[in-house]
């Protein structure tokens, strides 16, 4: 009789064991933005560990994480926020971060400023631009498009480095090595 009550008893602690310790679960949920979109490629991080994961293209994701743990959501373009975990289920809703860098000119010395810090003109190419070129490389889109860039190919093949020239600066450009600067 004793053994039966010893028996019981070790099971029921077994049992109660996995209940206080099985505070992690799964938690799952879907990052959209503002307008109701999803977002993919979110990074989703429990806070304080490495462990973390991304959404993927529907925007969902799934992490293990305690209750009371904070989920840390980033994205480029995107404010960071900080949730808490508080059940199984969390849609997220982020917001787009209005300290956006709109556009950076960089200056001869590599230095970067606004465009309307600079008492000269500044040659400007938009992605649209590009776009209608026809060109497979973006380098070569580039080319008669910036006044004073002139940009070589240094083989024929597919995926060859290309040596660009702005106003005298050469910037050599291959597969096997950085990019470099030689002022001439």
């Amino acid at each position: 009789m004793r053994q039966k009550y010893l028996f019981s008893l070790l099971v029921l602690l077994i049992s109660a064991s996995q209940f206080i310790f099985a505070q992690e679960l799964s938690v799952t949920g879907k990052v959209v933005d503002a307008s109701g979109e999803a977002l993919p490629g979110v990074n989703v991080l429990v806070k304080g560990t490495t462990k973390g994961t991304s959404t993927d293209f529907d925007g969902k994701y799934s992490i293990d994480a305690a209750k009371g743990e904070v989920l840390v959501f980033t994205f480029v373009g995107f404010s960071k926020q900080e949730t808490p975990v508080t059940g199984s289920s969390m849609n997220v809703i982020m917001s787009e971060d209005s300290d956006q860098l709109d556009e950076v000119v960089i200056t001869a010395f590599g230095i970067e400023k606004q465009t309307k810090e600079l008492g000269y003109s500044v040659s400007q190419v938009k992605t649209e631009d590009l776009d209608l070129s026809g060109q497979t490389n973006a380098l070569n889109a580039l080319q008669g498009r910036v006044a004073g860039l002139t940009i070589t190919q240094t083989s024929g093949g597919a995926g060859a480095g290309a040596d660009i020239l702005i106003r005298g600066i050469t910037l050599g450009c291959s597969r096997k090595r950085q990019p470099t600067i030689d002022y001439c």
